[in-house]
């Protein structure tokens, strides 16, 4: 009957010795890495939204300051406190409003386009980091299932050894 055992328990050792040396590493001192991973990655995330929250608070002031400065210089051309090259003071009229408007939208749009370009900047982020996270649970649940299944390697061999000593 061992002879009948042994290319069996060879096939075996043979299948299993290499799964057993690959995971010399303690799995919870593997667990324990990945655990600090994951908080950097909490903490990258926080940083991230943190980051984006003031970015976004920039952009919102810069575009109530420019509402302002257009209101502060319609009041200005009103009182007669902006003049033109010859050093005229330039009237309020509507050719002034609309050239002023023209001015000011240019420059809200770059600021709409800043922002949507933050945005996506701010979702791609948070989508690697989120893929950062999946990665690093499937990691976790590998090393798991790894060293559980050494484990019941270790056994089987272990068992089929006394056997092998019995017979």
């Amino acid at each position: 009957m061992a002879e009948r055992l042994r290319p069996r328990l060879c096939v075996l050792v043979a299948l299993i010795v290499p799964a057993l040396s690959a995971g010399c590493g303690a799995p919870p001192a593997t667990m324990e890495l990945i655990a600090v991973a994951r908080k950097g990655l909490a903490d990258a995330s926080t940083l991230e939204k943190s980051r984006h929250t003031e970015a976004v608070s920039r952009l919102d002031a810069l575009k109530a300051a420019l509402d302002s400065a257009f209101d502060a210089d319609a009041k200005l051309v009103e009182a007669g406190k902006i003049q033109d090259a010859a050093g005229k003071p330039v009237p309020l009229s509507a050719e002034w409003v609309i050239s002023a408007r023209r001015g000011y939208a240019a420059a809200r749009d770059a600021l709409a386009q800043q922002r949507r370009r933050l945005e996506a900047e701010h979702a791609c982020h948070l989508d690697n980091l989120s893929a950062a996270e999946e990665s690093l649970e499937m990691a976790g649940g590998l090393i798991l299932q790894h060293y559980a299944l050494a484990g019941q390697a270790r056994q089987i061999i272990h068992a089929l050894g006394r056997r092998l000593i019995r017979e």
